[in-house]
């Protein structure tokens, strides 16, 4: 009975030390693992709003979101497009990420495709992981043609005629237009074609033009016609009707 009971003890002995042995064991390897750091918070998008369509902007976006919390954070965005008849998104070969320390950036884009846009926050000190990306926005963009008024053409008028070859061309300045368009070309009586000698863009409301120059007294007929232009050629007018003139050699 002694011996018995001295048995029991010993195995109870041993199963505590086993049980200490184990759970000192998964201690150490808990503490031996290493900790994740903590994540920013995913940044919250303010502008554009998903599936956004813009019309009469001048090419560009300004792509805005709240800031995130912390002494060190950047943000990087991304871009991806695809044509507007389907596909799949990739990444603009221009834009494939920016990285900025500011919550705004302007973005550039392309008329003939979707895109879409995102946005992470990440830590410069490295205390804090990276955020979880923003869920994607689409937008796109169609520029619409045809606002502006038609110039219209002051001189000369149509059909004078010039015993010189220098003409000074005159149209009325149209309210938004950044420029004009001016469109001039002479008859070829060989090939009944009208050639186009210059088509030029300025930005005032007259043109010198010398049909000496351009293309000289062999083809003695001209004409002319100009557009208003605005956004560098995103808005536009319809052109004016076509001027003739004349010149006596």
């Amino acid at each position: 009975m002694v011996l018995h009971t001295i048995i029991q003890n010993r195995l109870h002995r041993t199963q505590i030390t086993f049980c200490l042995l184990v759970g000192t064991i998964v201690l150490l390897s808990l503490l031996a693992a290493p900790v994740a750091a903590a994540k920013l918070a995913t940044p919250t998008l303010i502008s554009p709003a998903n599936n956004q369509h813009f019309m009469n902007i001048g090419g560009y976006v300004f792509m805005t979101w709240k800031t995130v919390p912390g002494s060190s954070v950047y943000y990087t965005v991304e871009v991806e497009f695809k044509p507007k008849t389907g596909g799949a998104w990739l990444p603009d070969p221009d834009f494939p990420r920016y990285d900025t320390p500011v919550n705004h950036m302007f973005y550039i884009w392309s008329t003939s495709v979707l895109h879409r846009w995102r946005v992470t926050a990440k830590d410069g000190s490295g205390v804090m992981g990276p955020s979880t990306p923003s869920a994607w926005r689409t937008f796109d963009y169609t520029p619409e043609k045809m606002q502006l008024a038609t110039p219209v053409q002051t001189a000369p008028p149509n059909g004078a005629f010039f015993y010189n070859t220098a003409t000074m061309l005159n149209w009325n300045l149209v309210p938004g237009a950044e420029g004009y368009r001016v469109e001039v070309q002479a008859f070829d009586p060989v090939t009944k074609t009208w050639l186009t000698t210059r088509d030029t863009t300025i930005g005032n409301g007259y043109q010198e033009y010398d049909f000496f120059t351009y293309p000289g007294s062999m083809y003695p007929q001209g004409r002319w016609r100009v557009t208003a232009l605005n956004y560098n050629g995103w808005q536009y007018s319809k052109p004016s009707g076509w001027r003739t003139i004349t010149y006596k050699v």
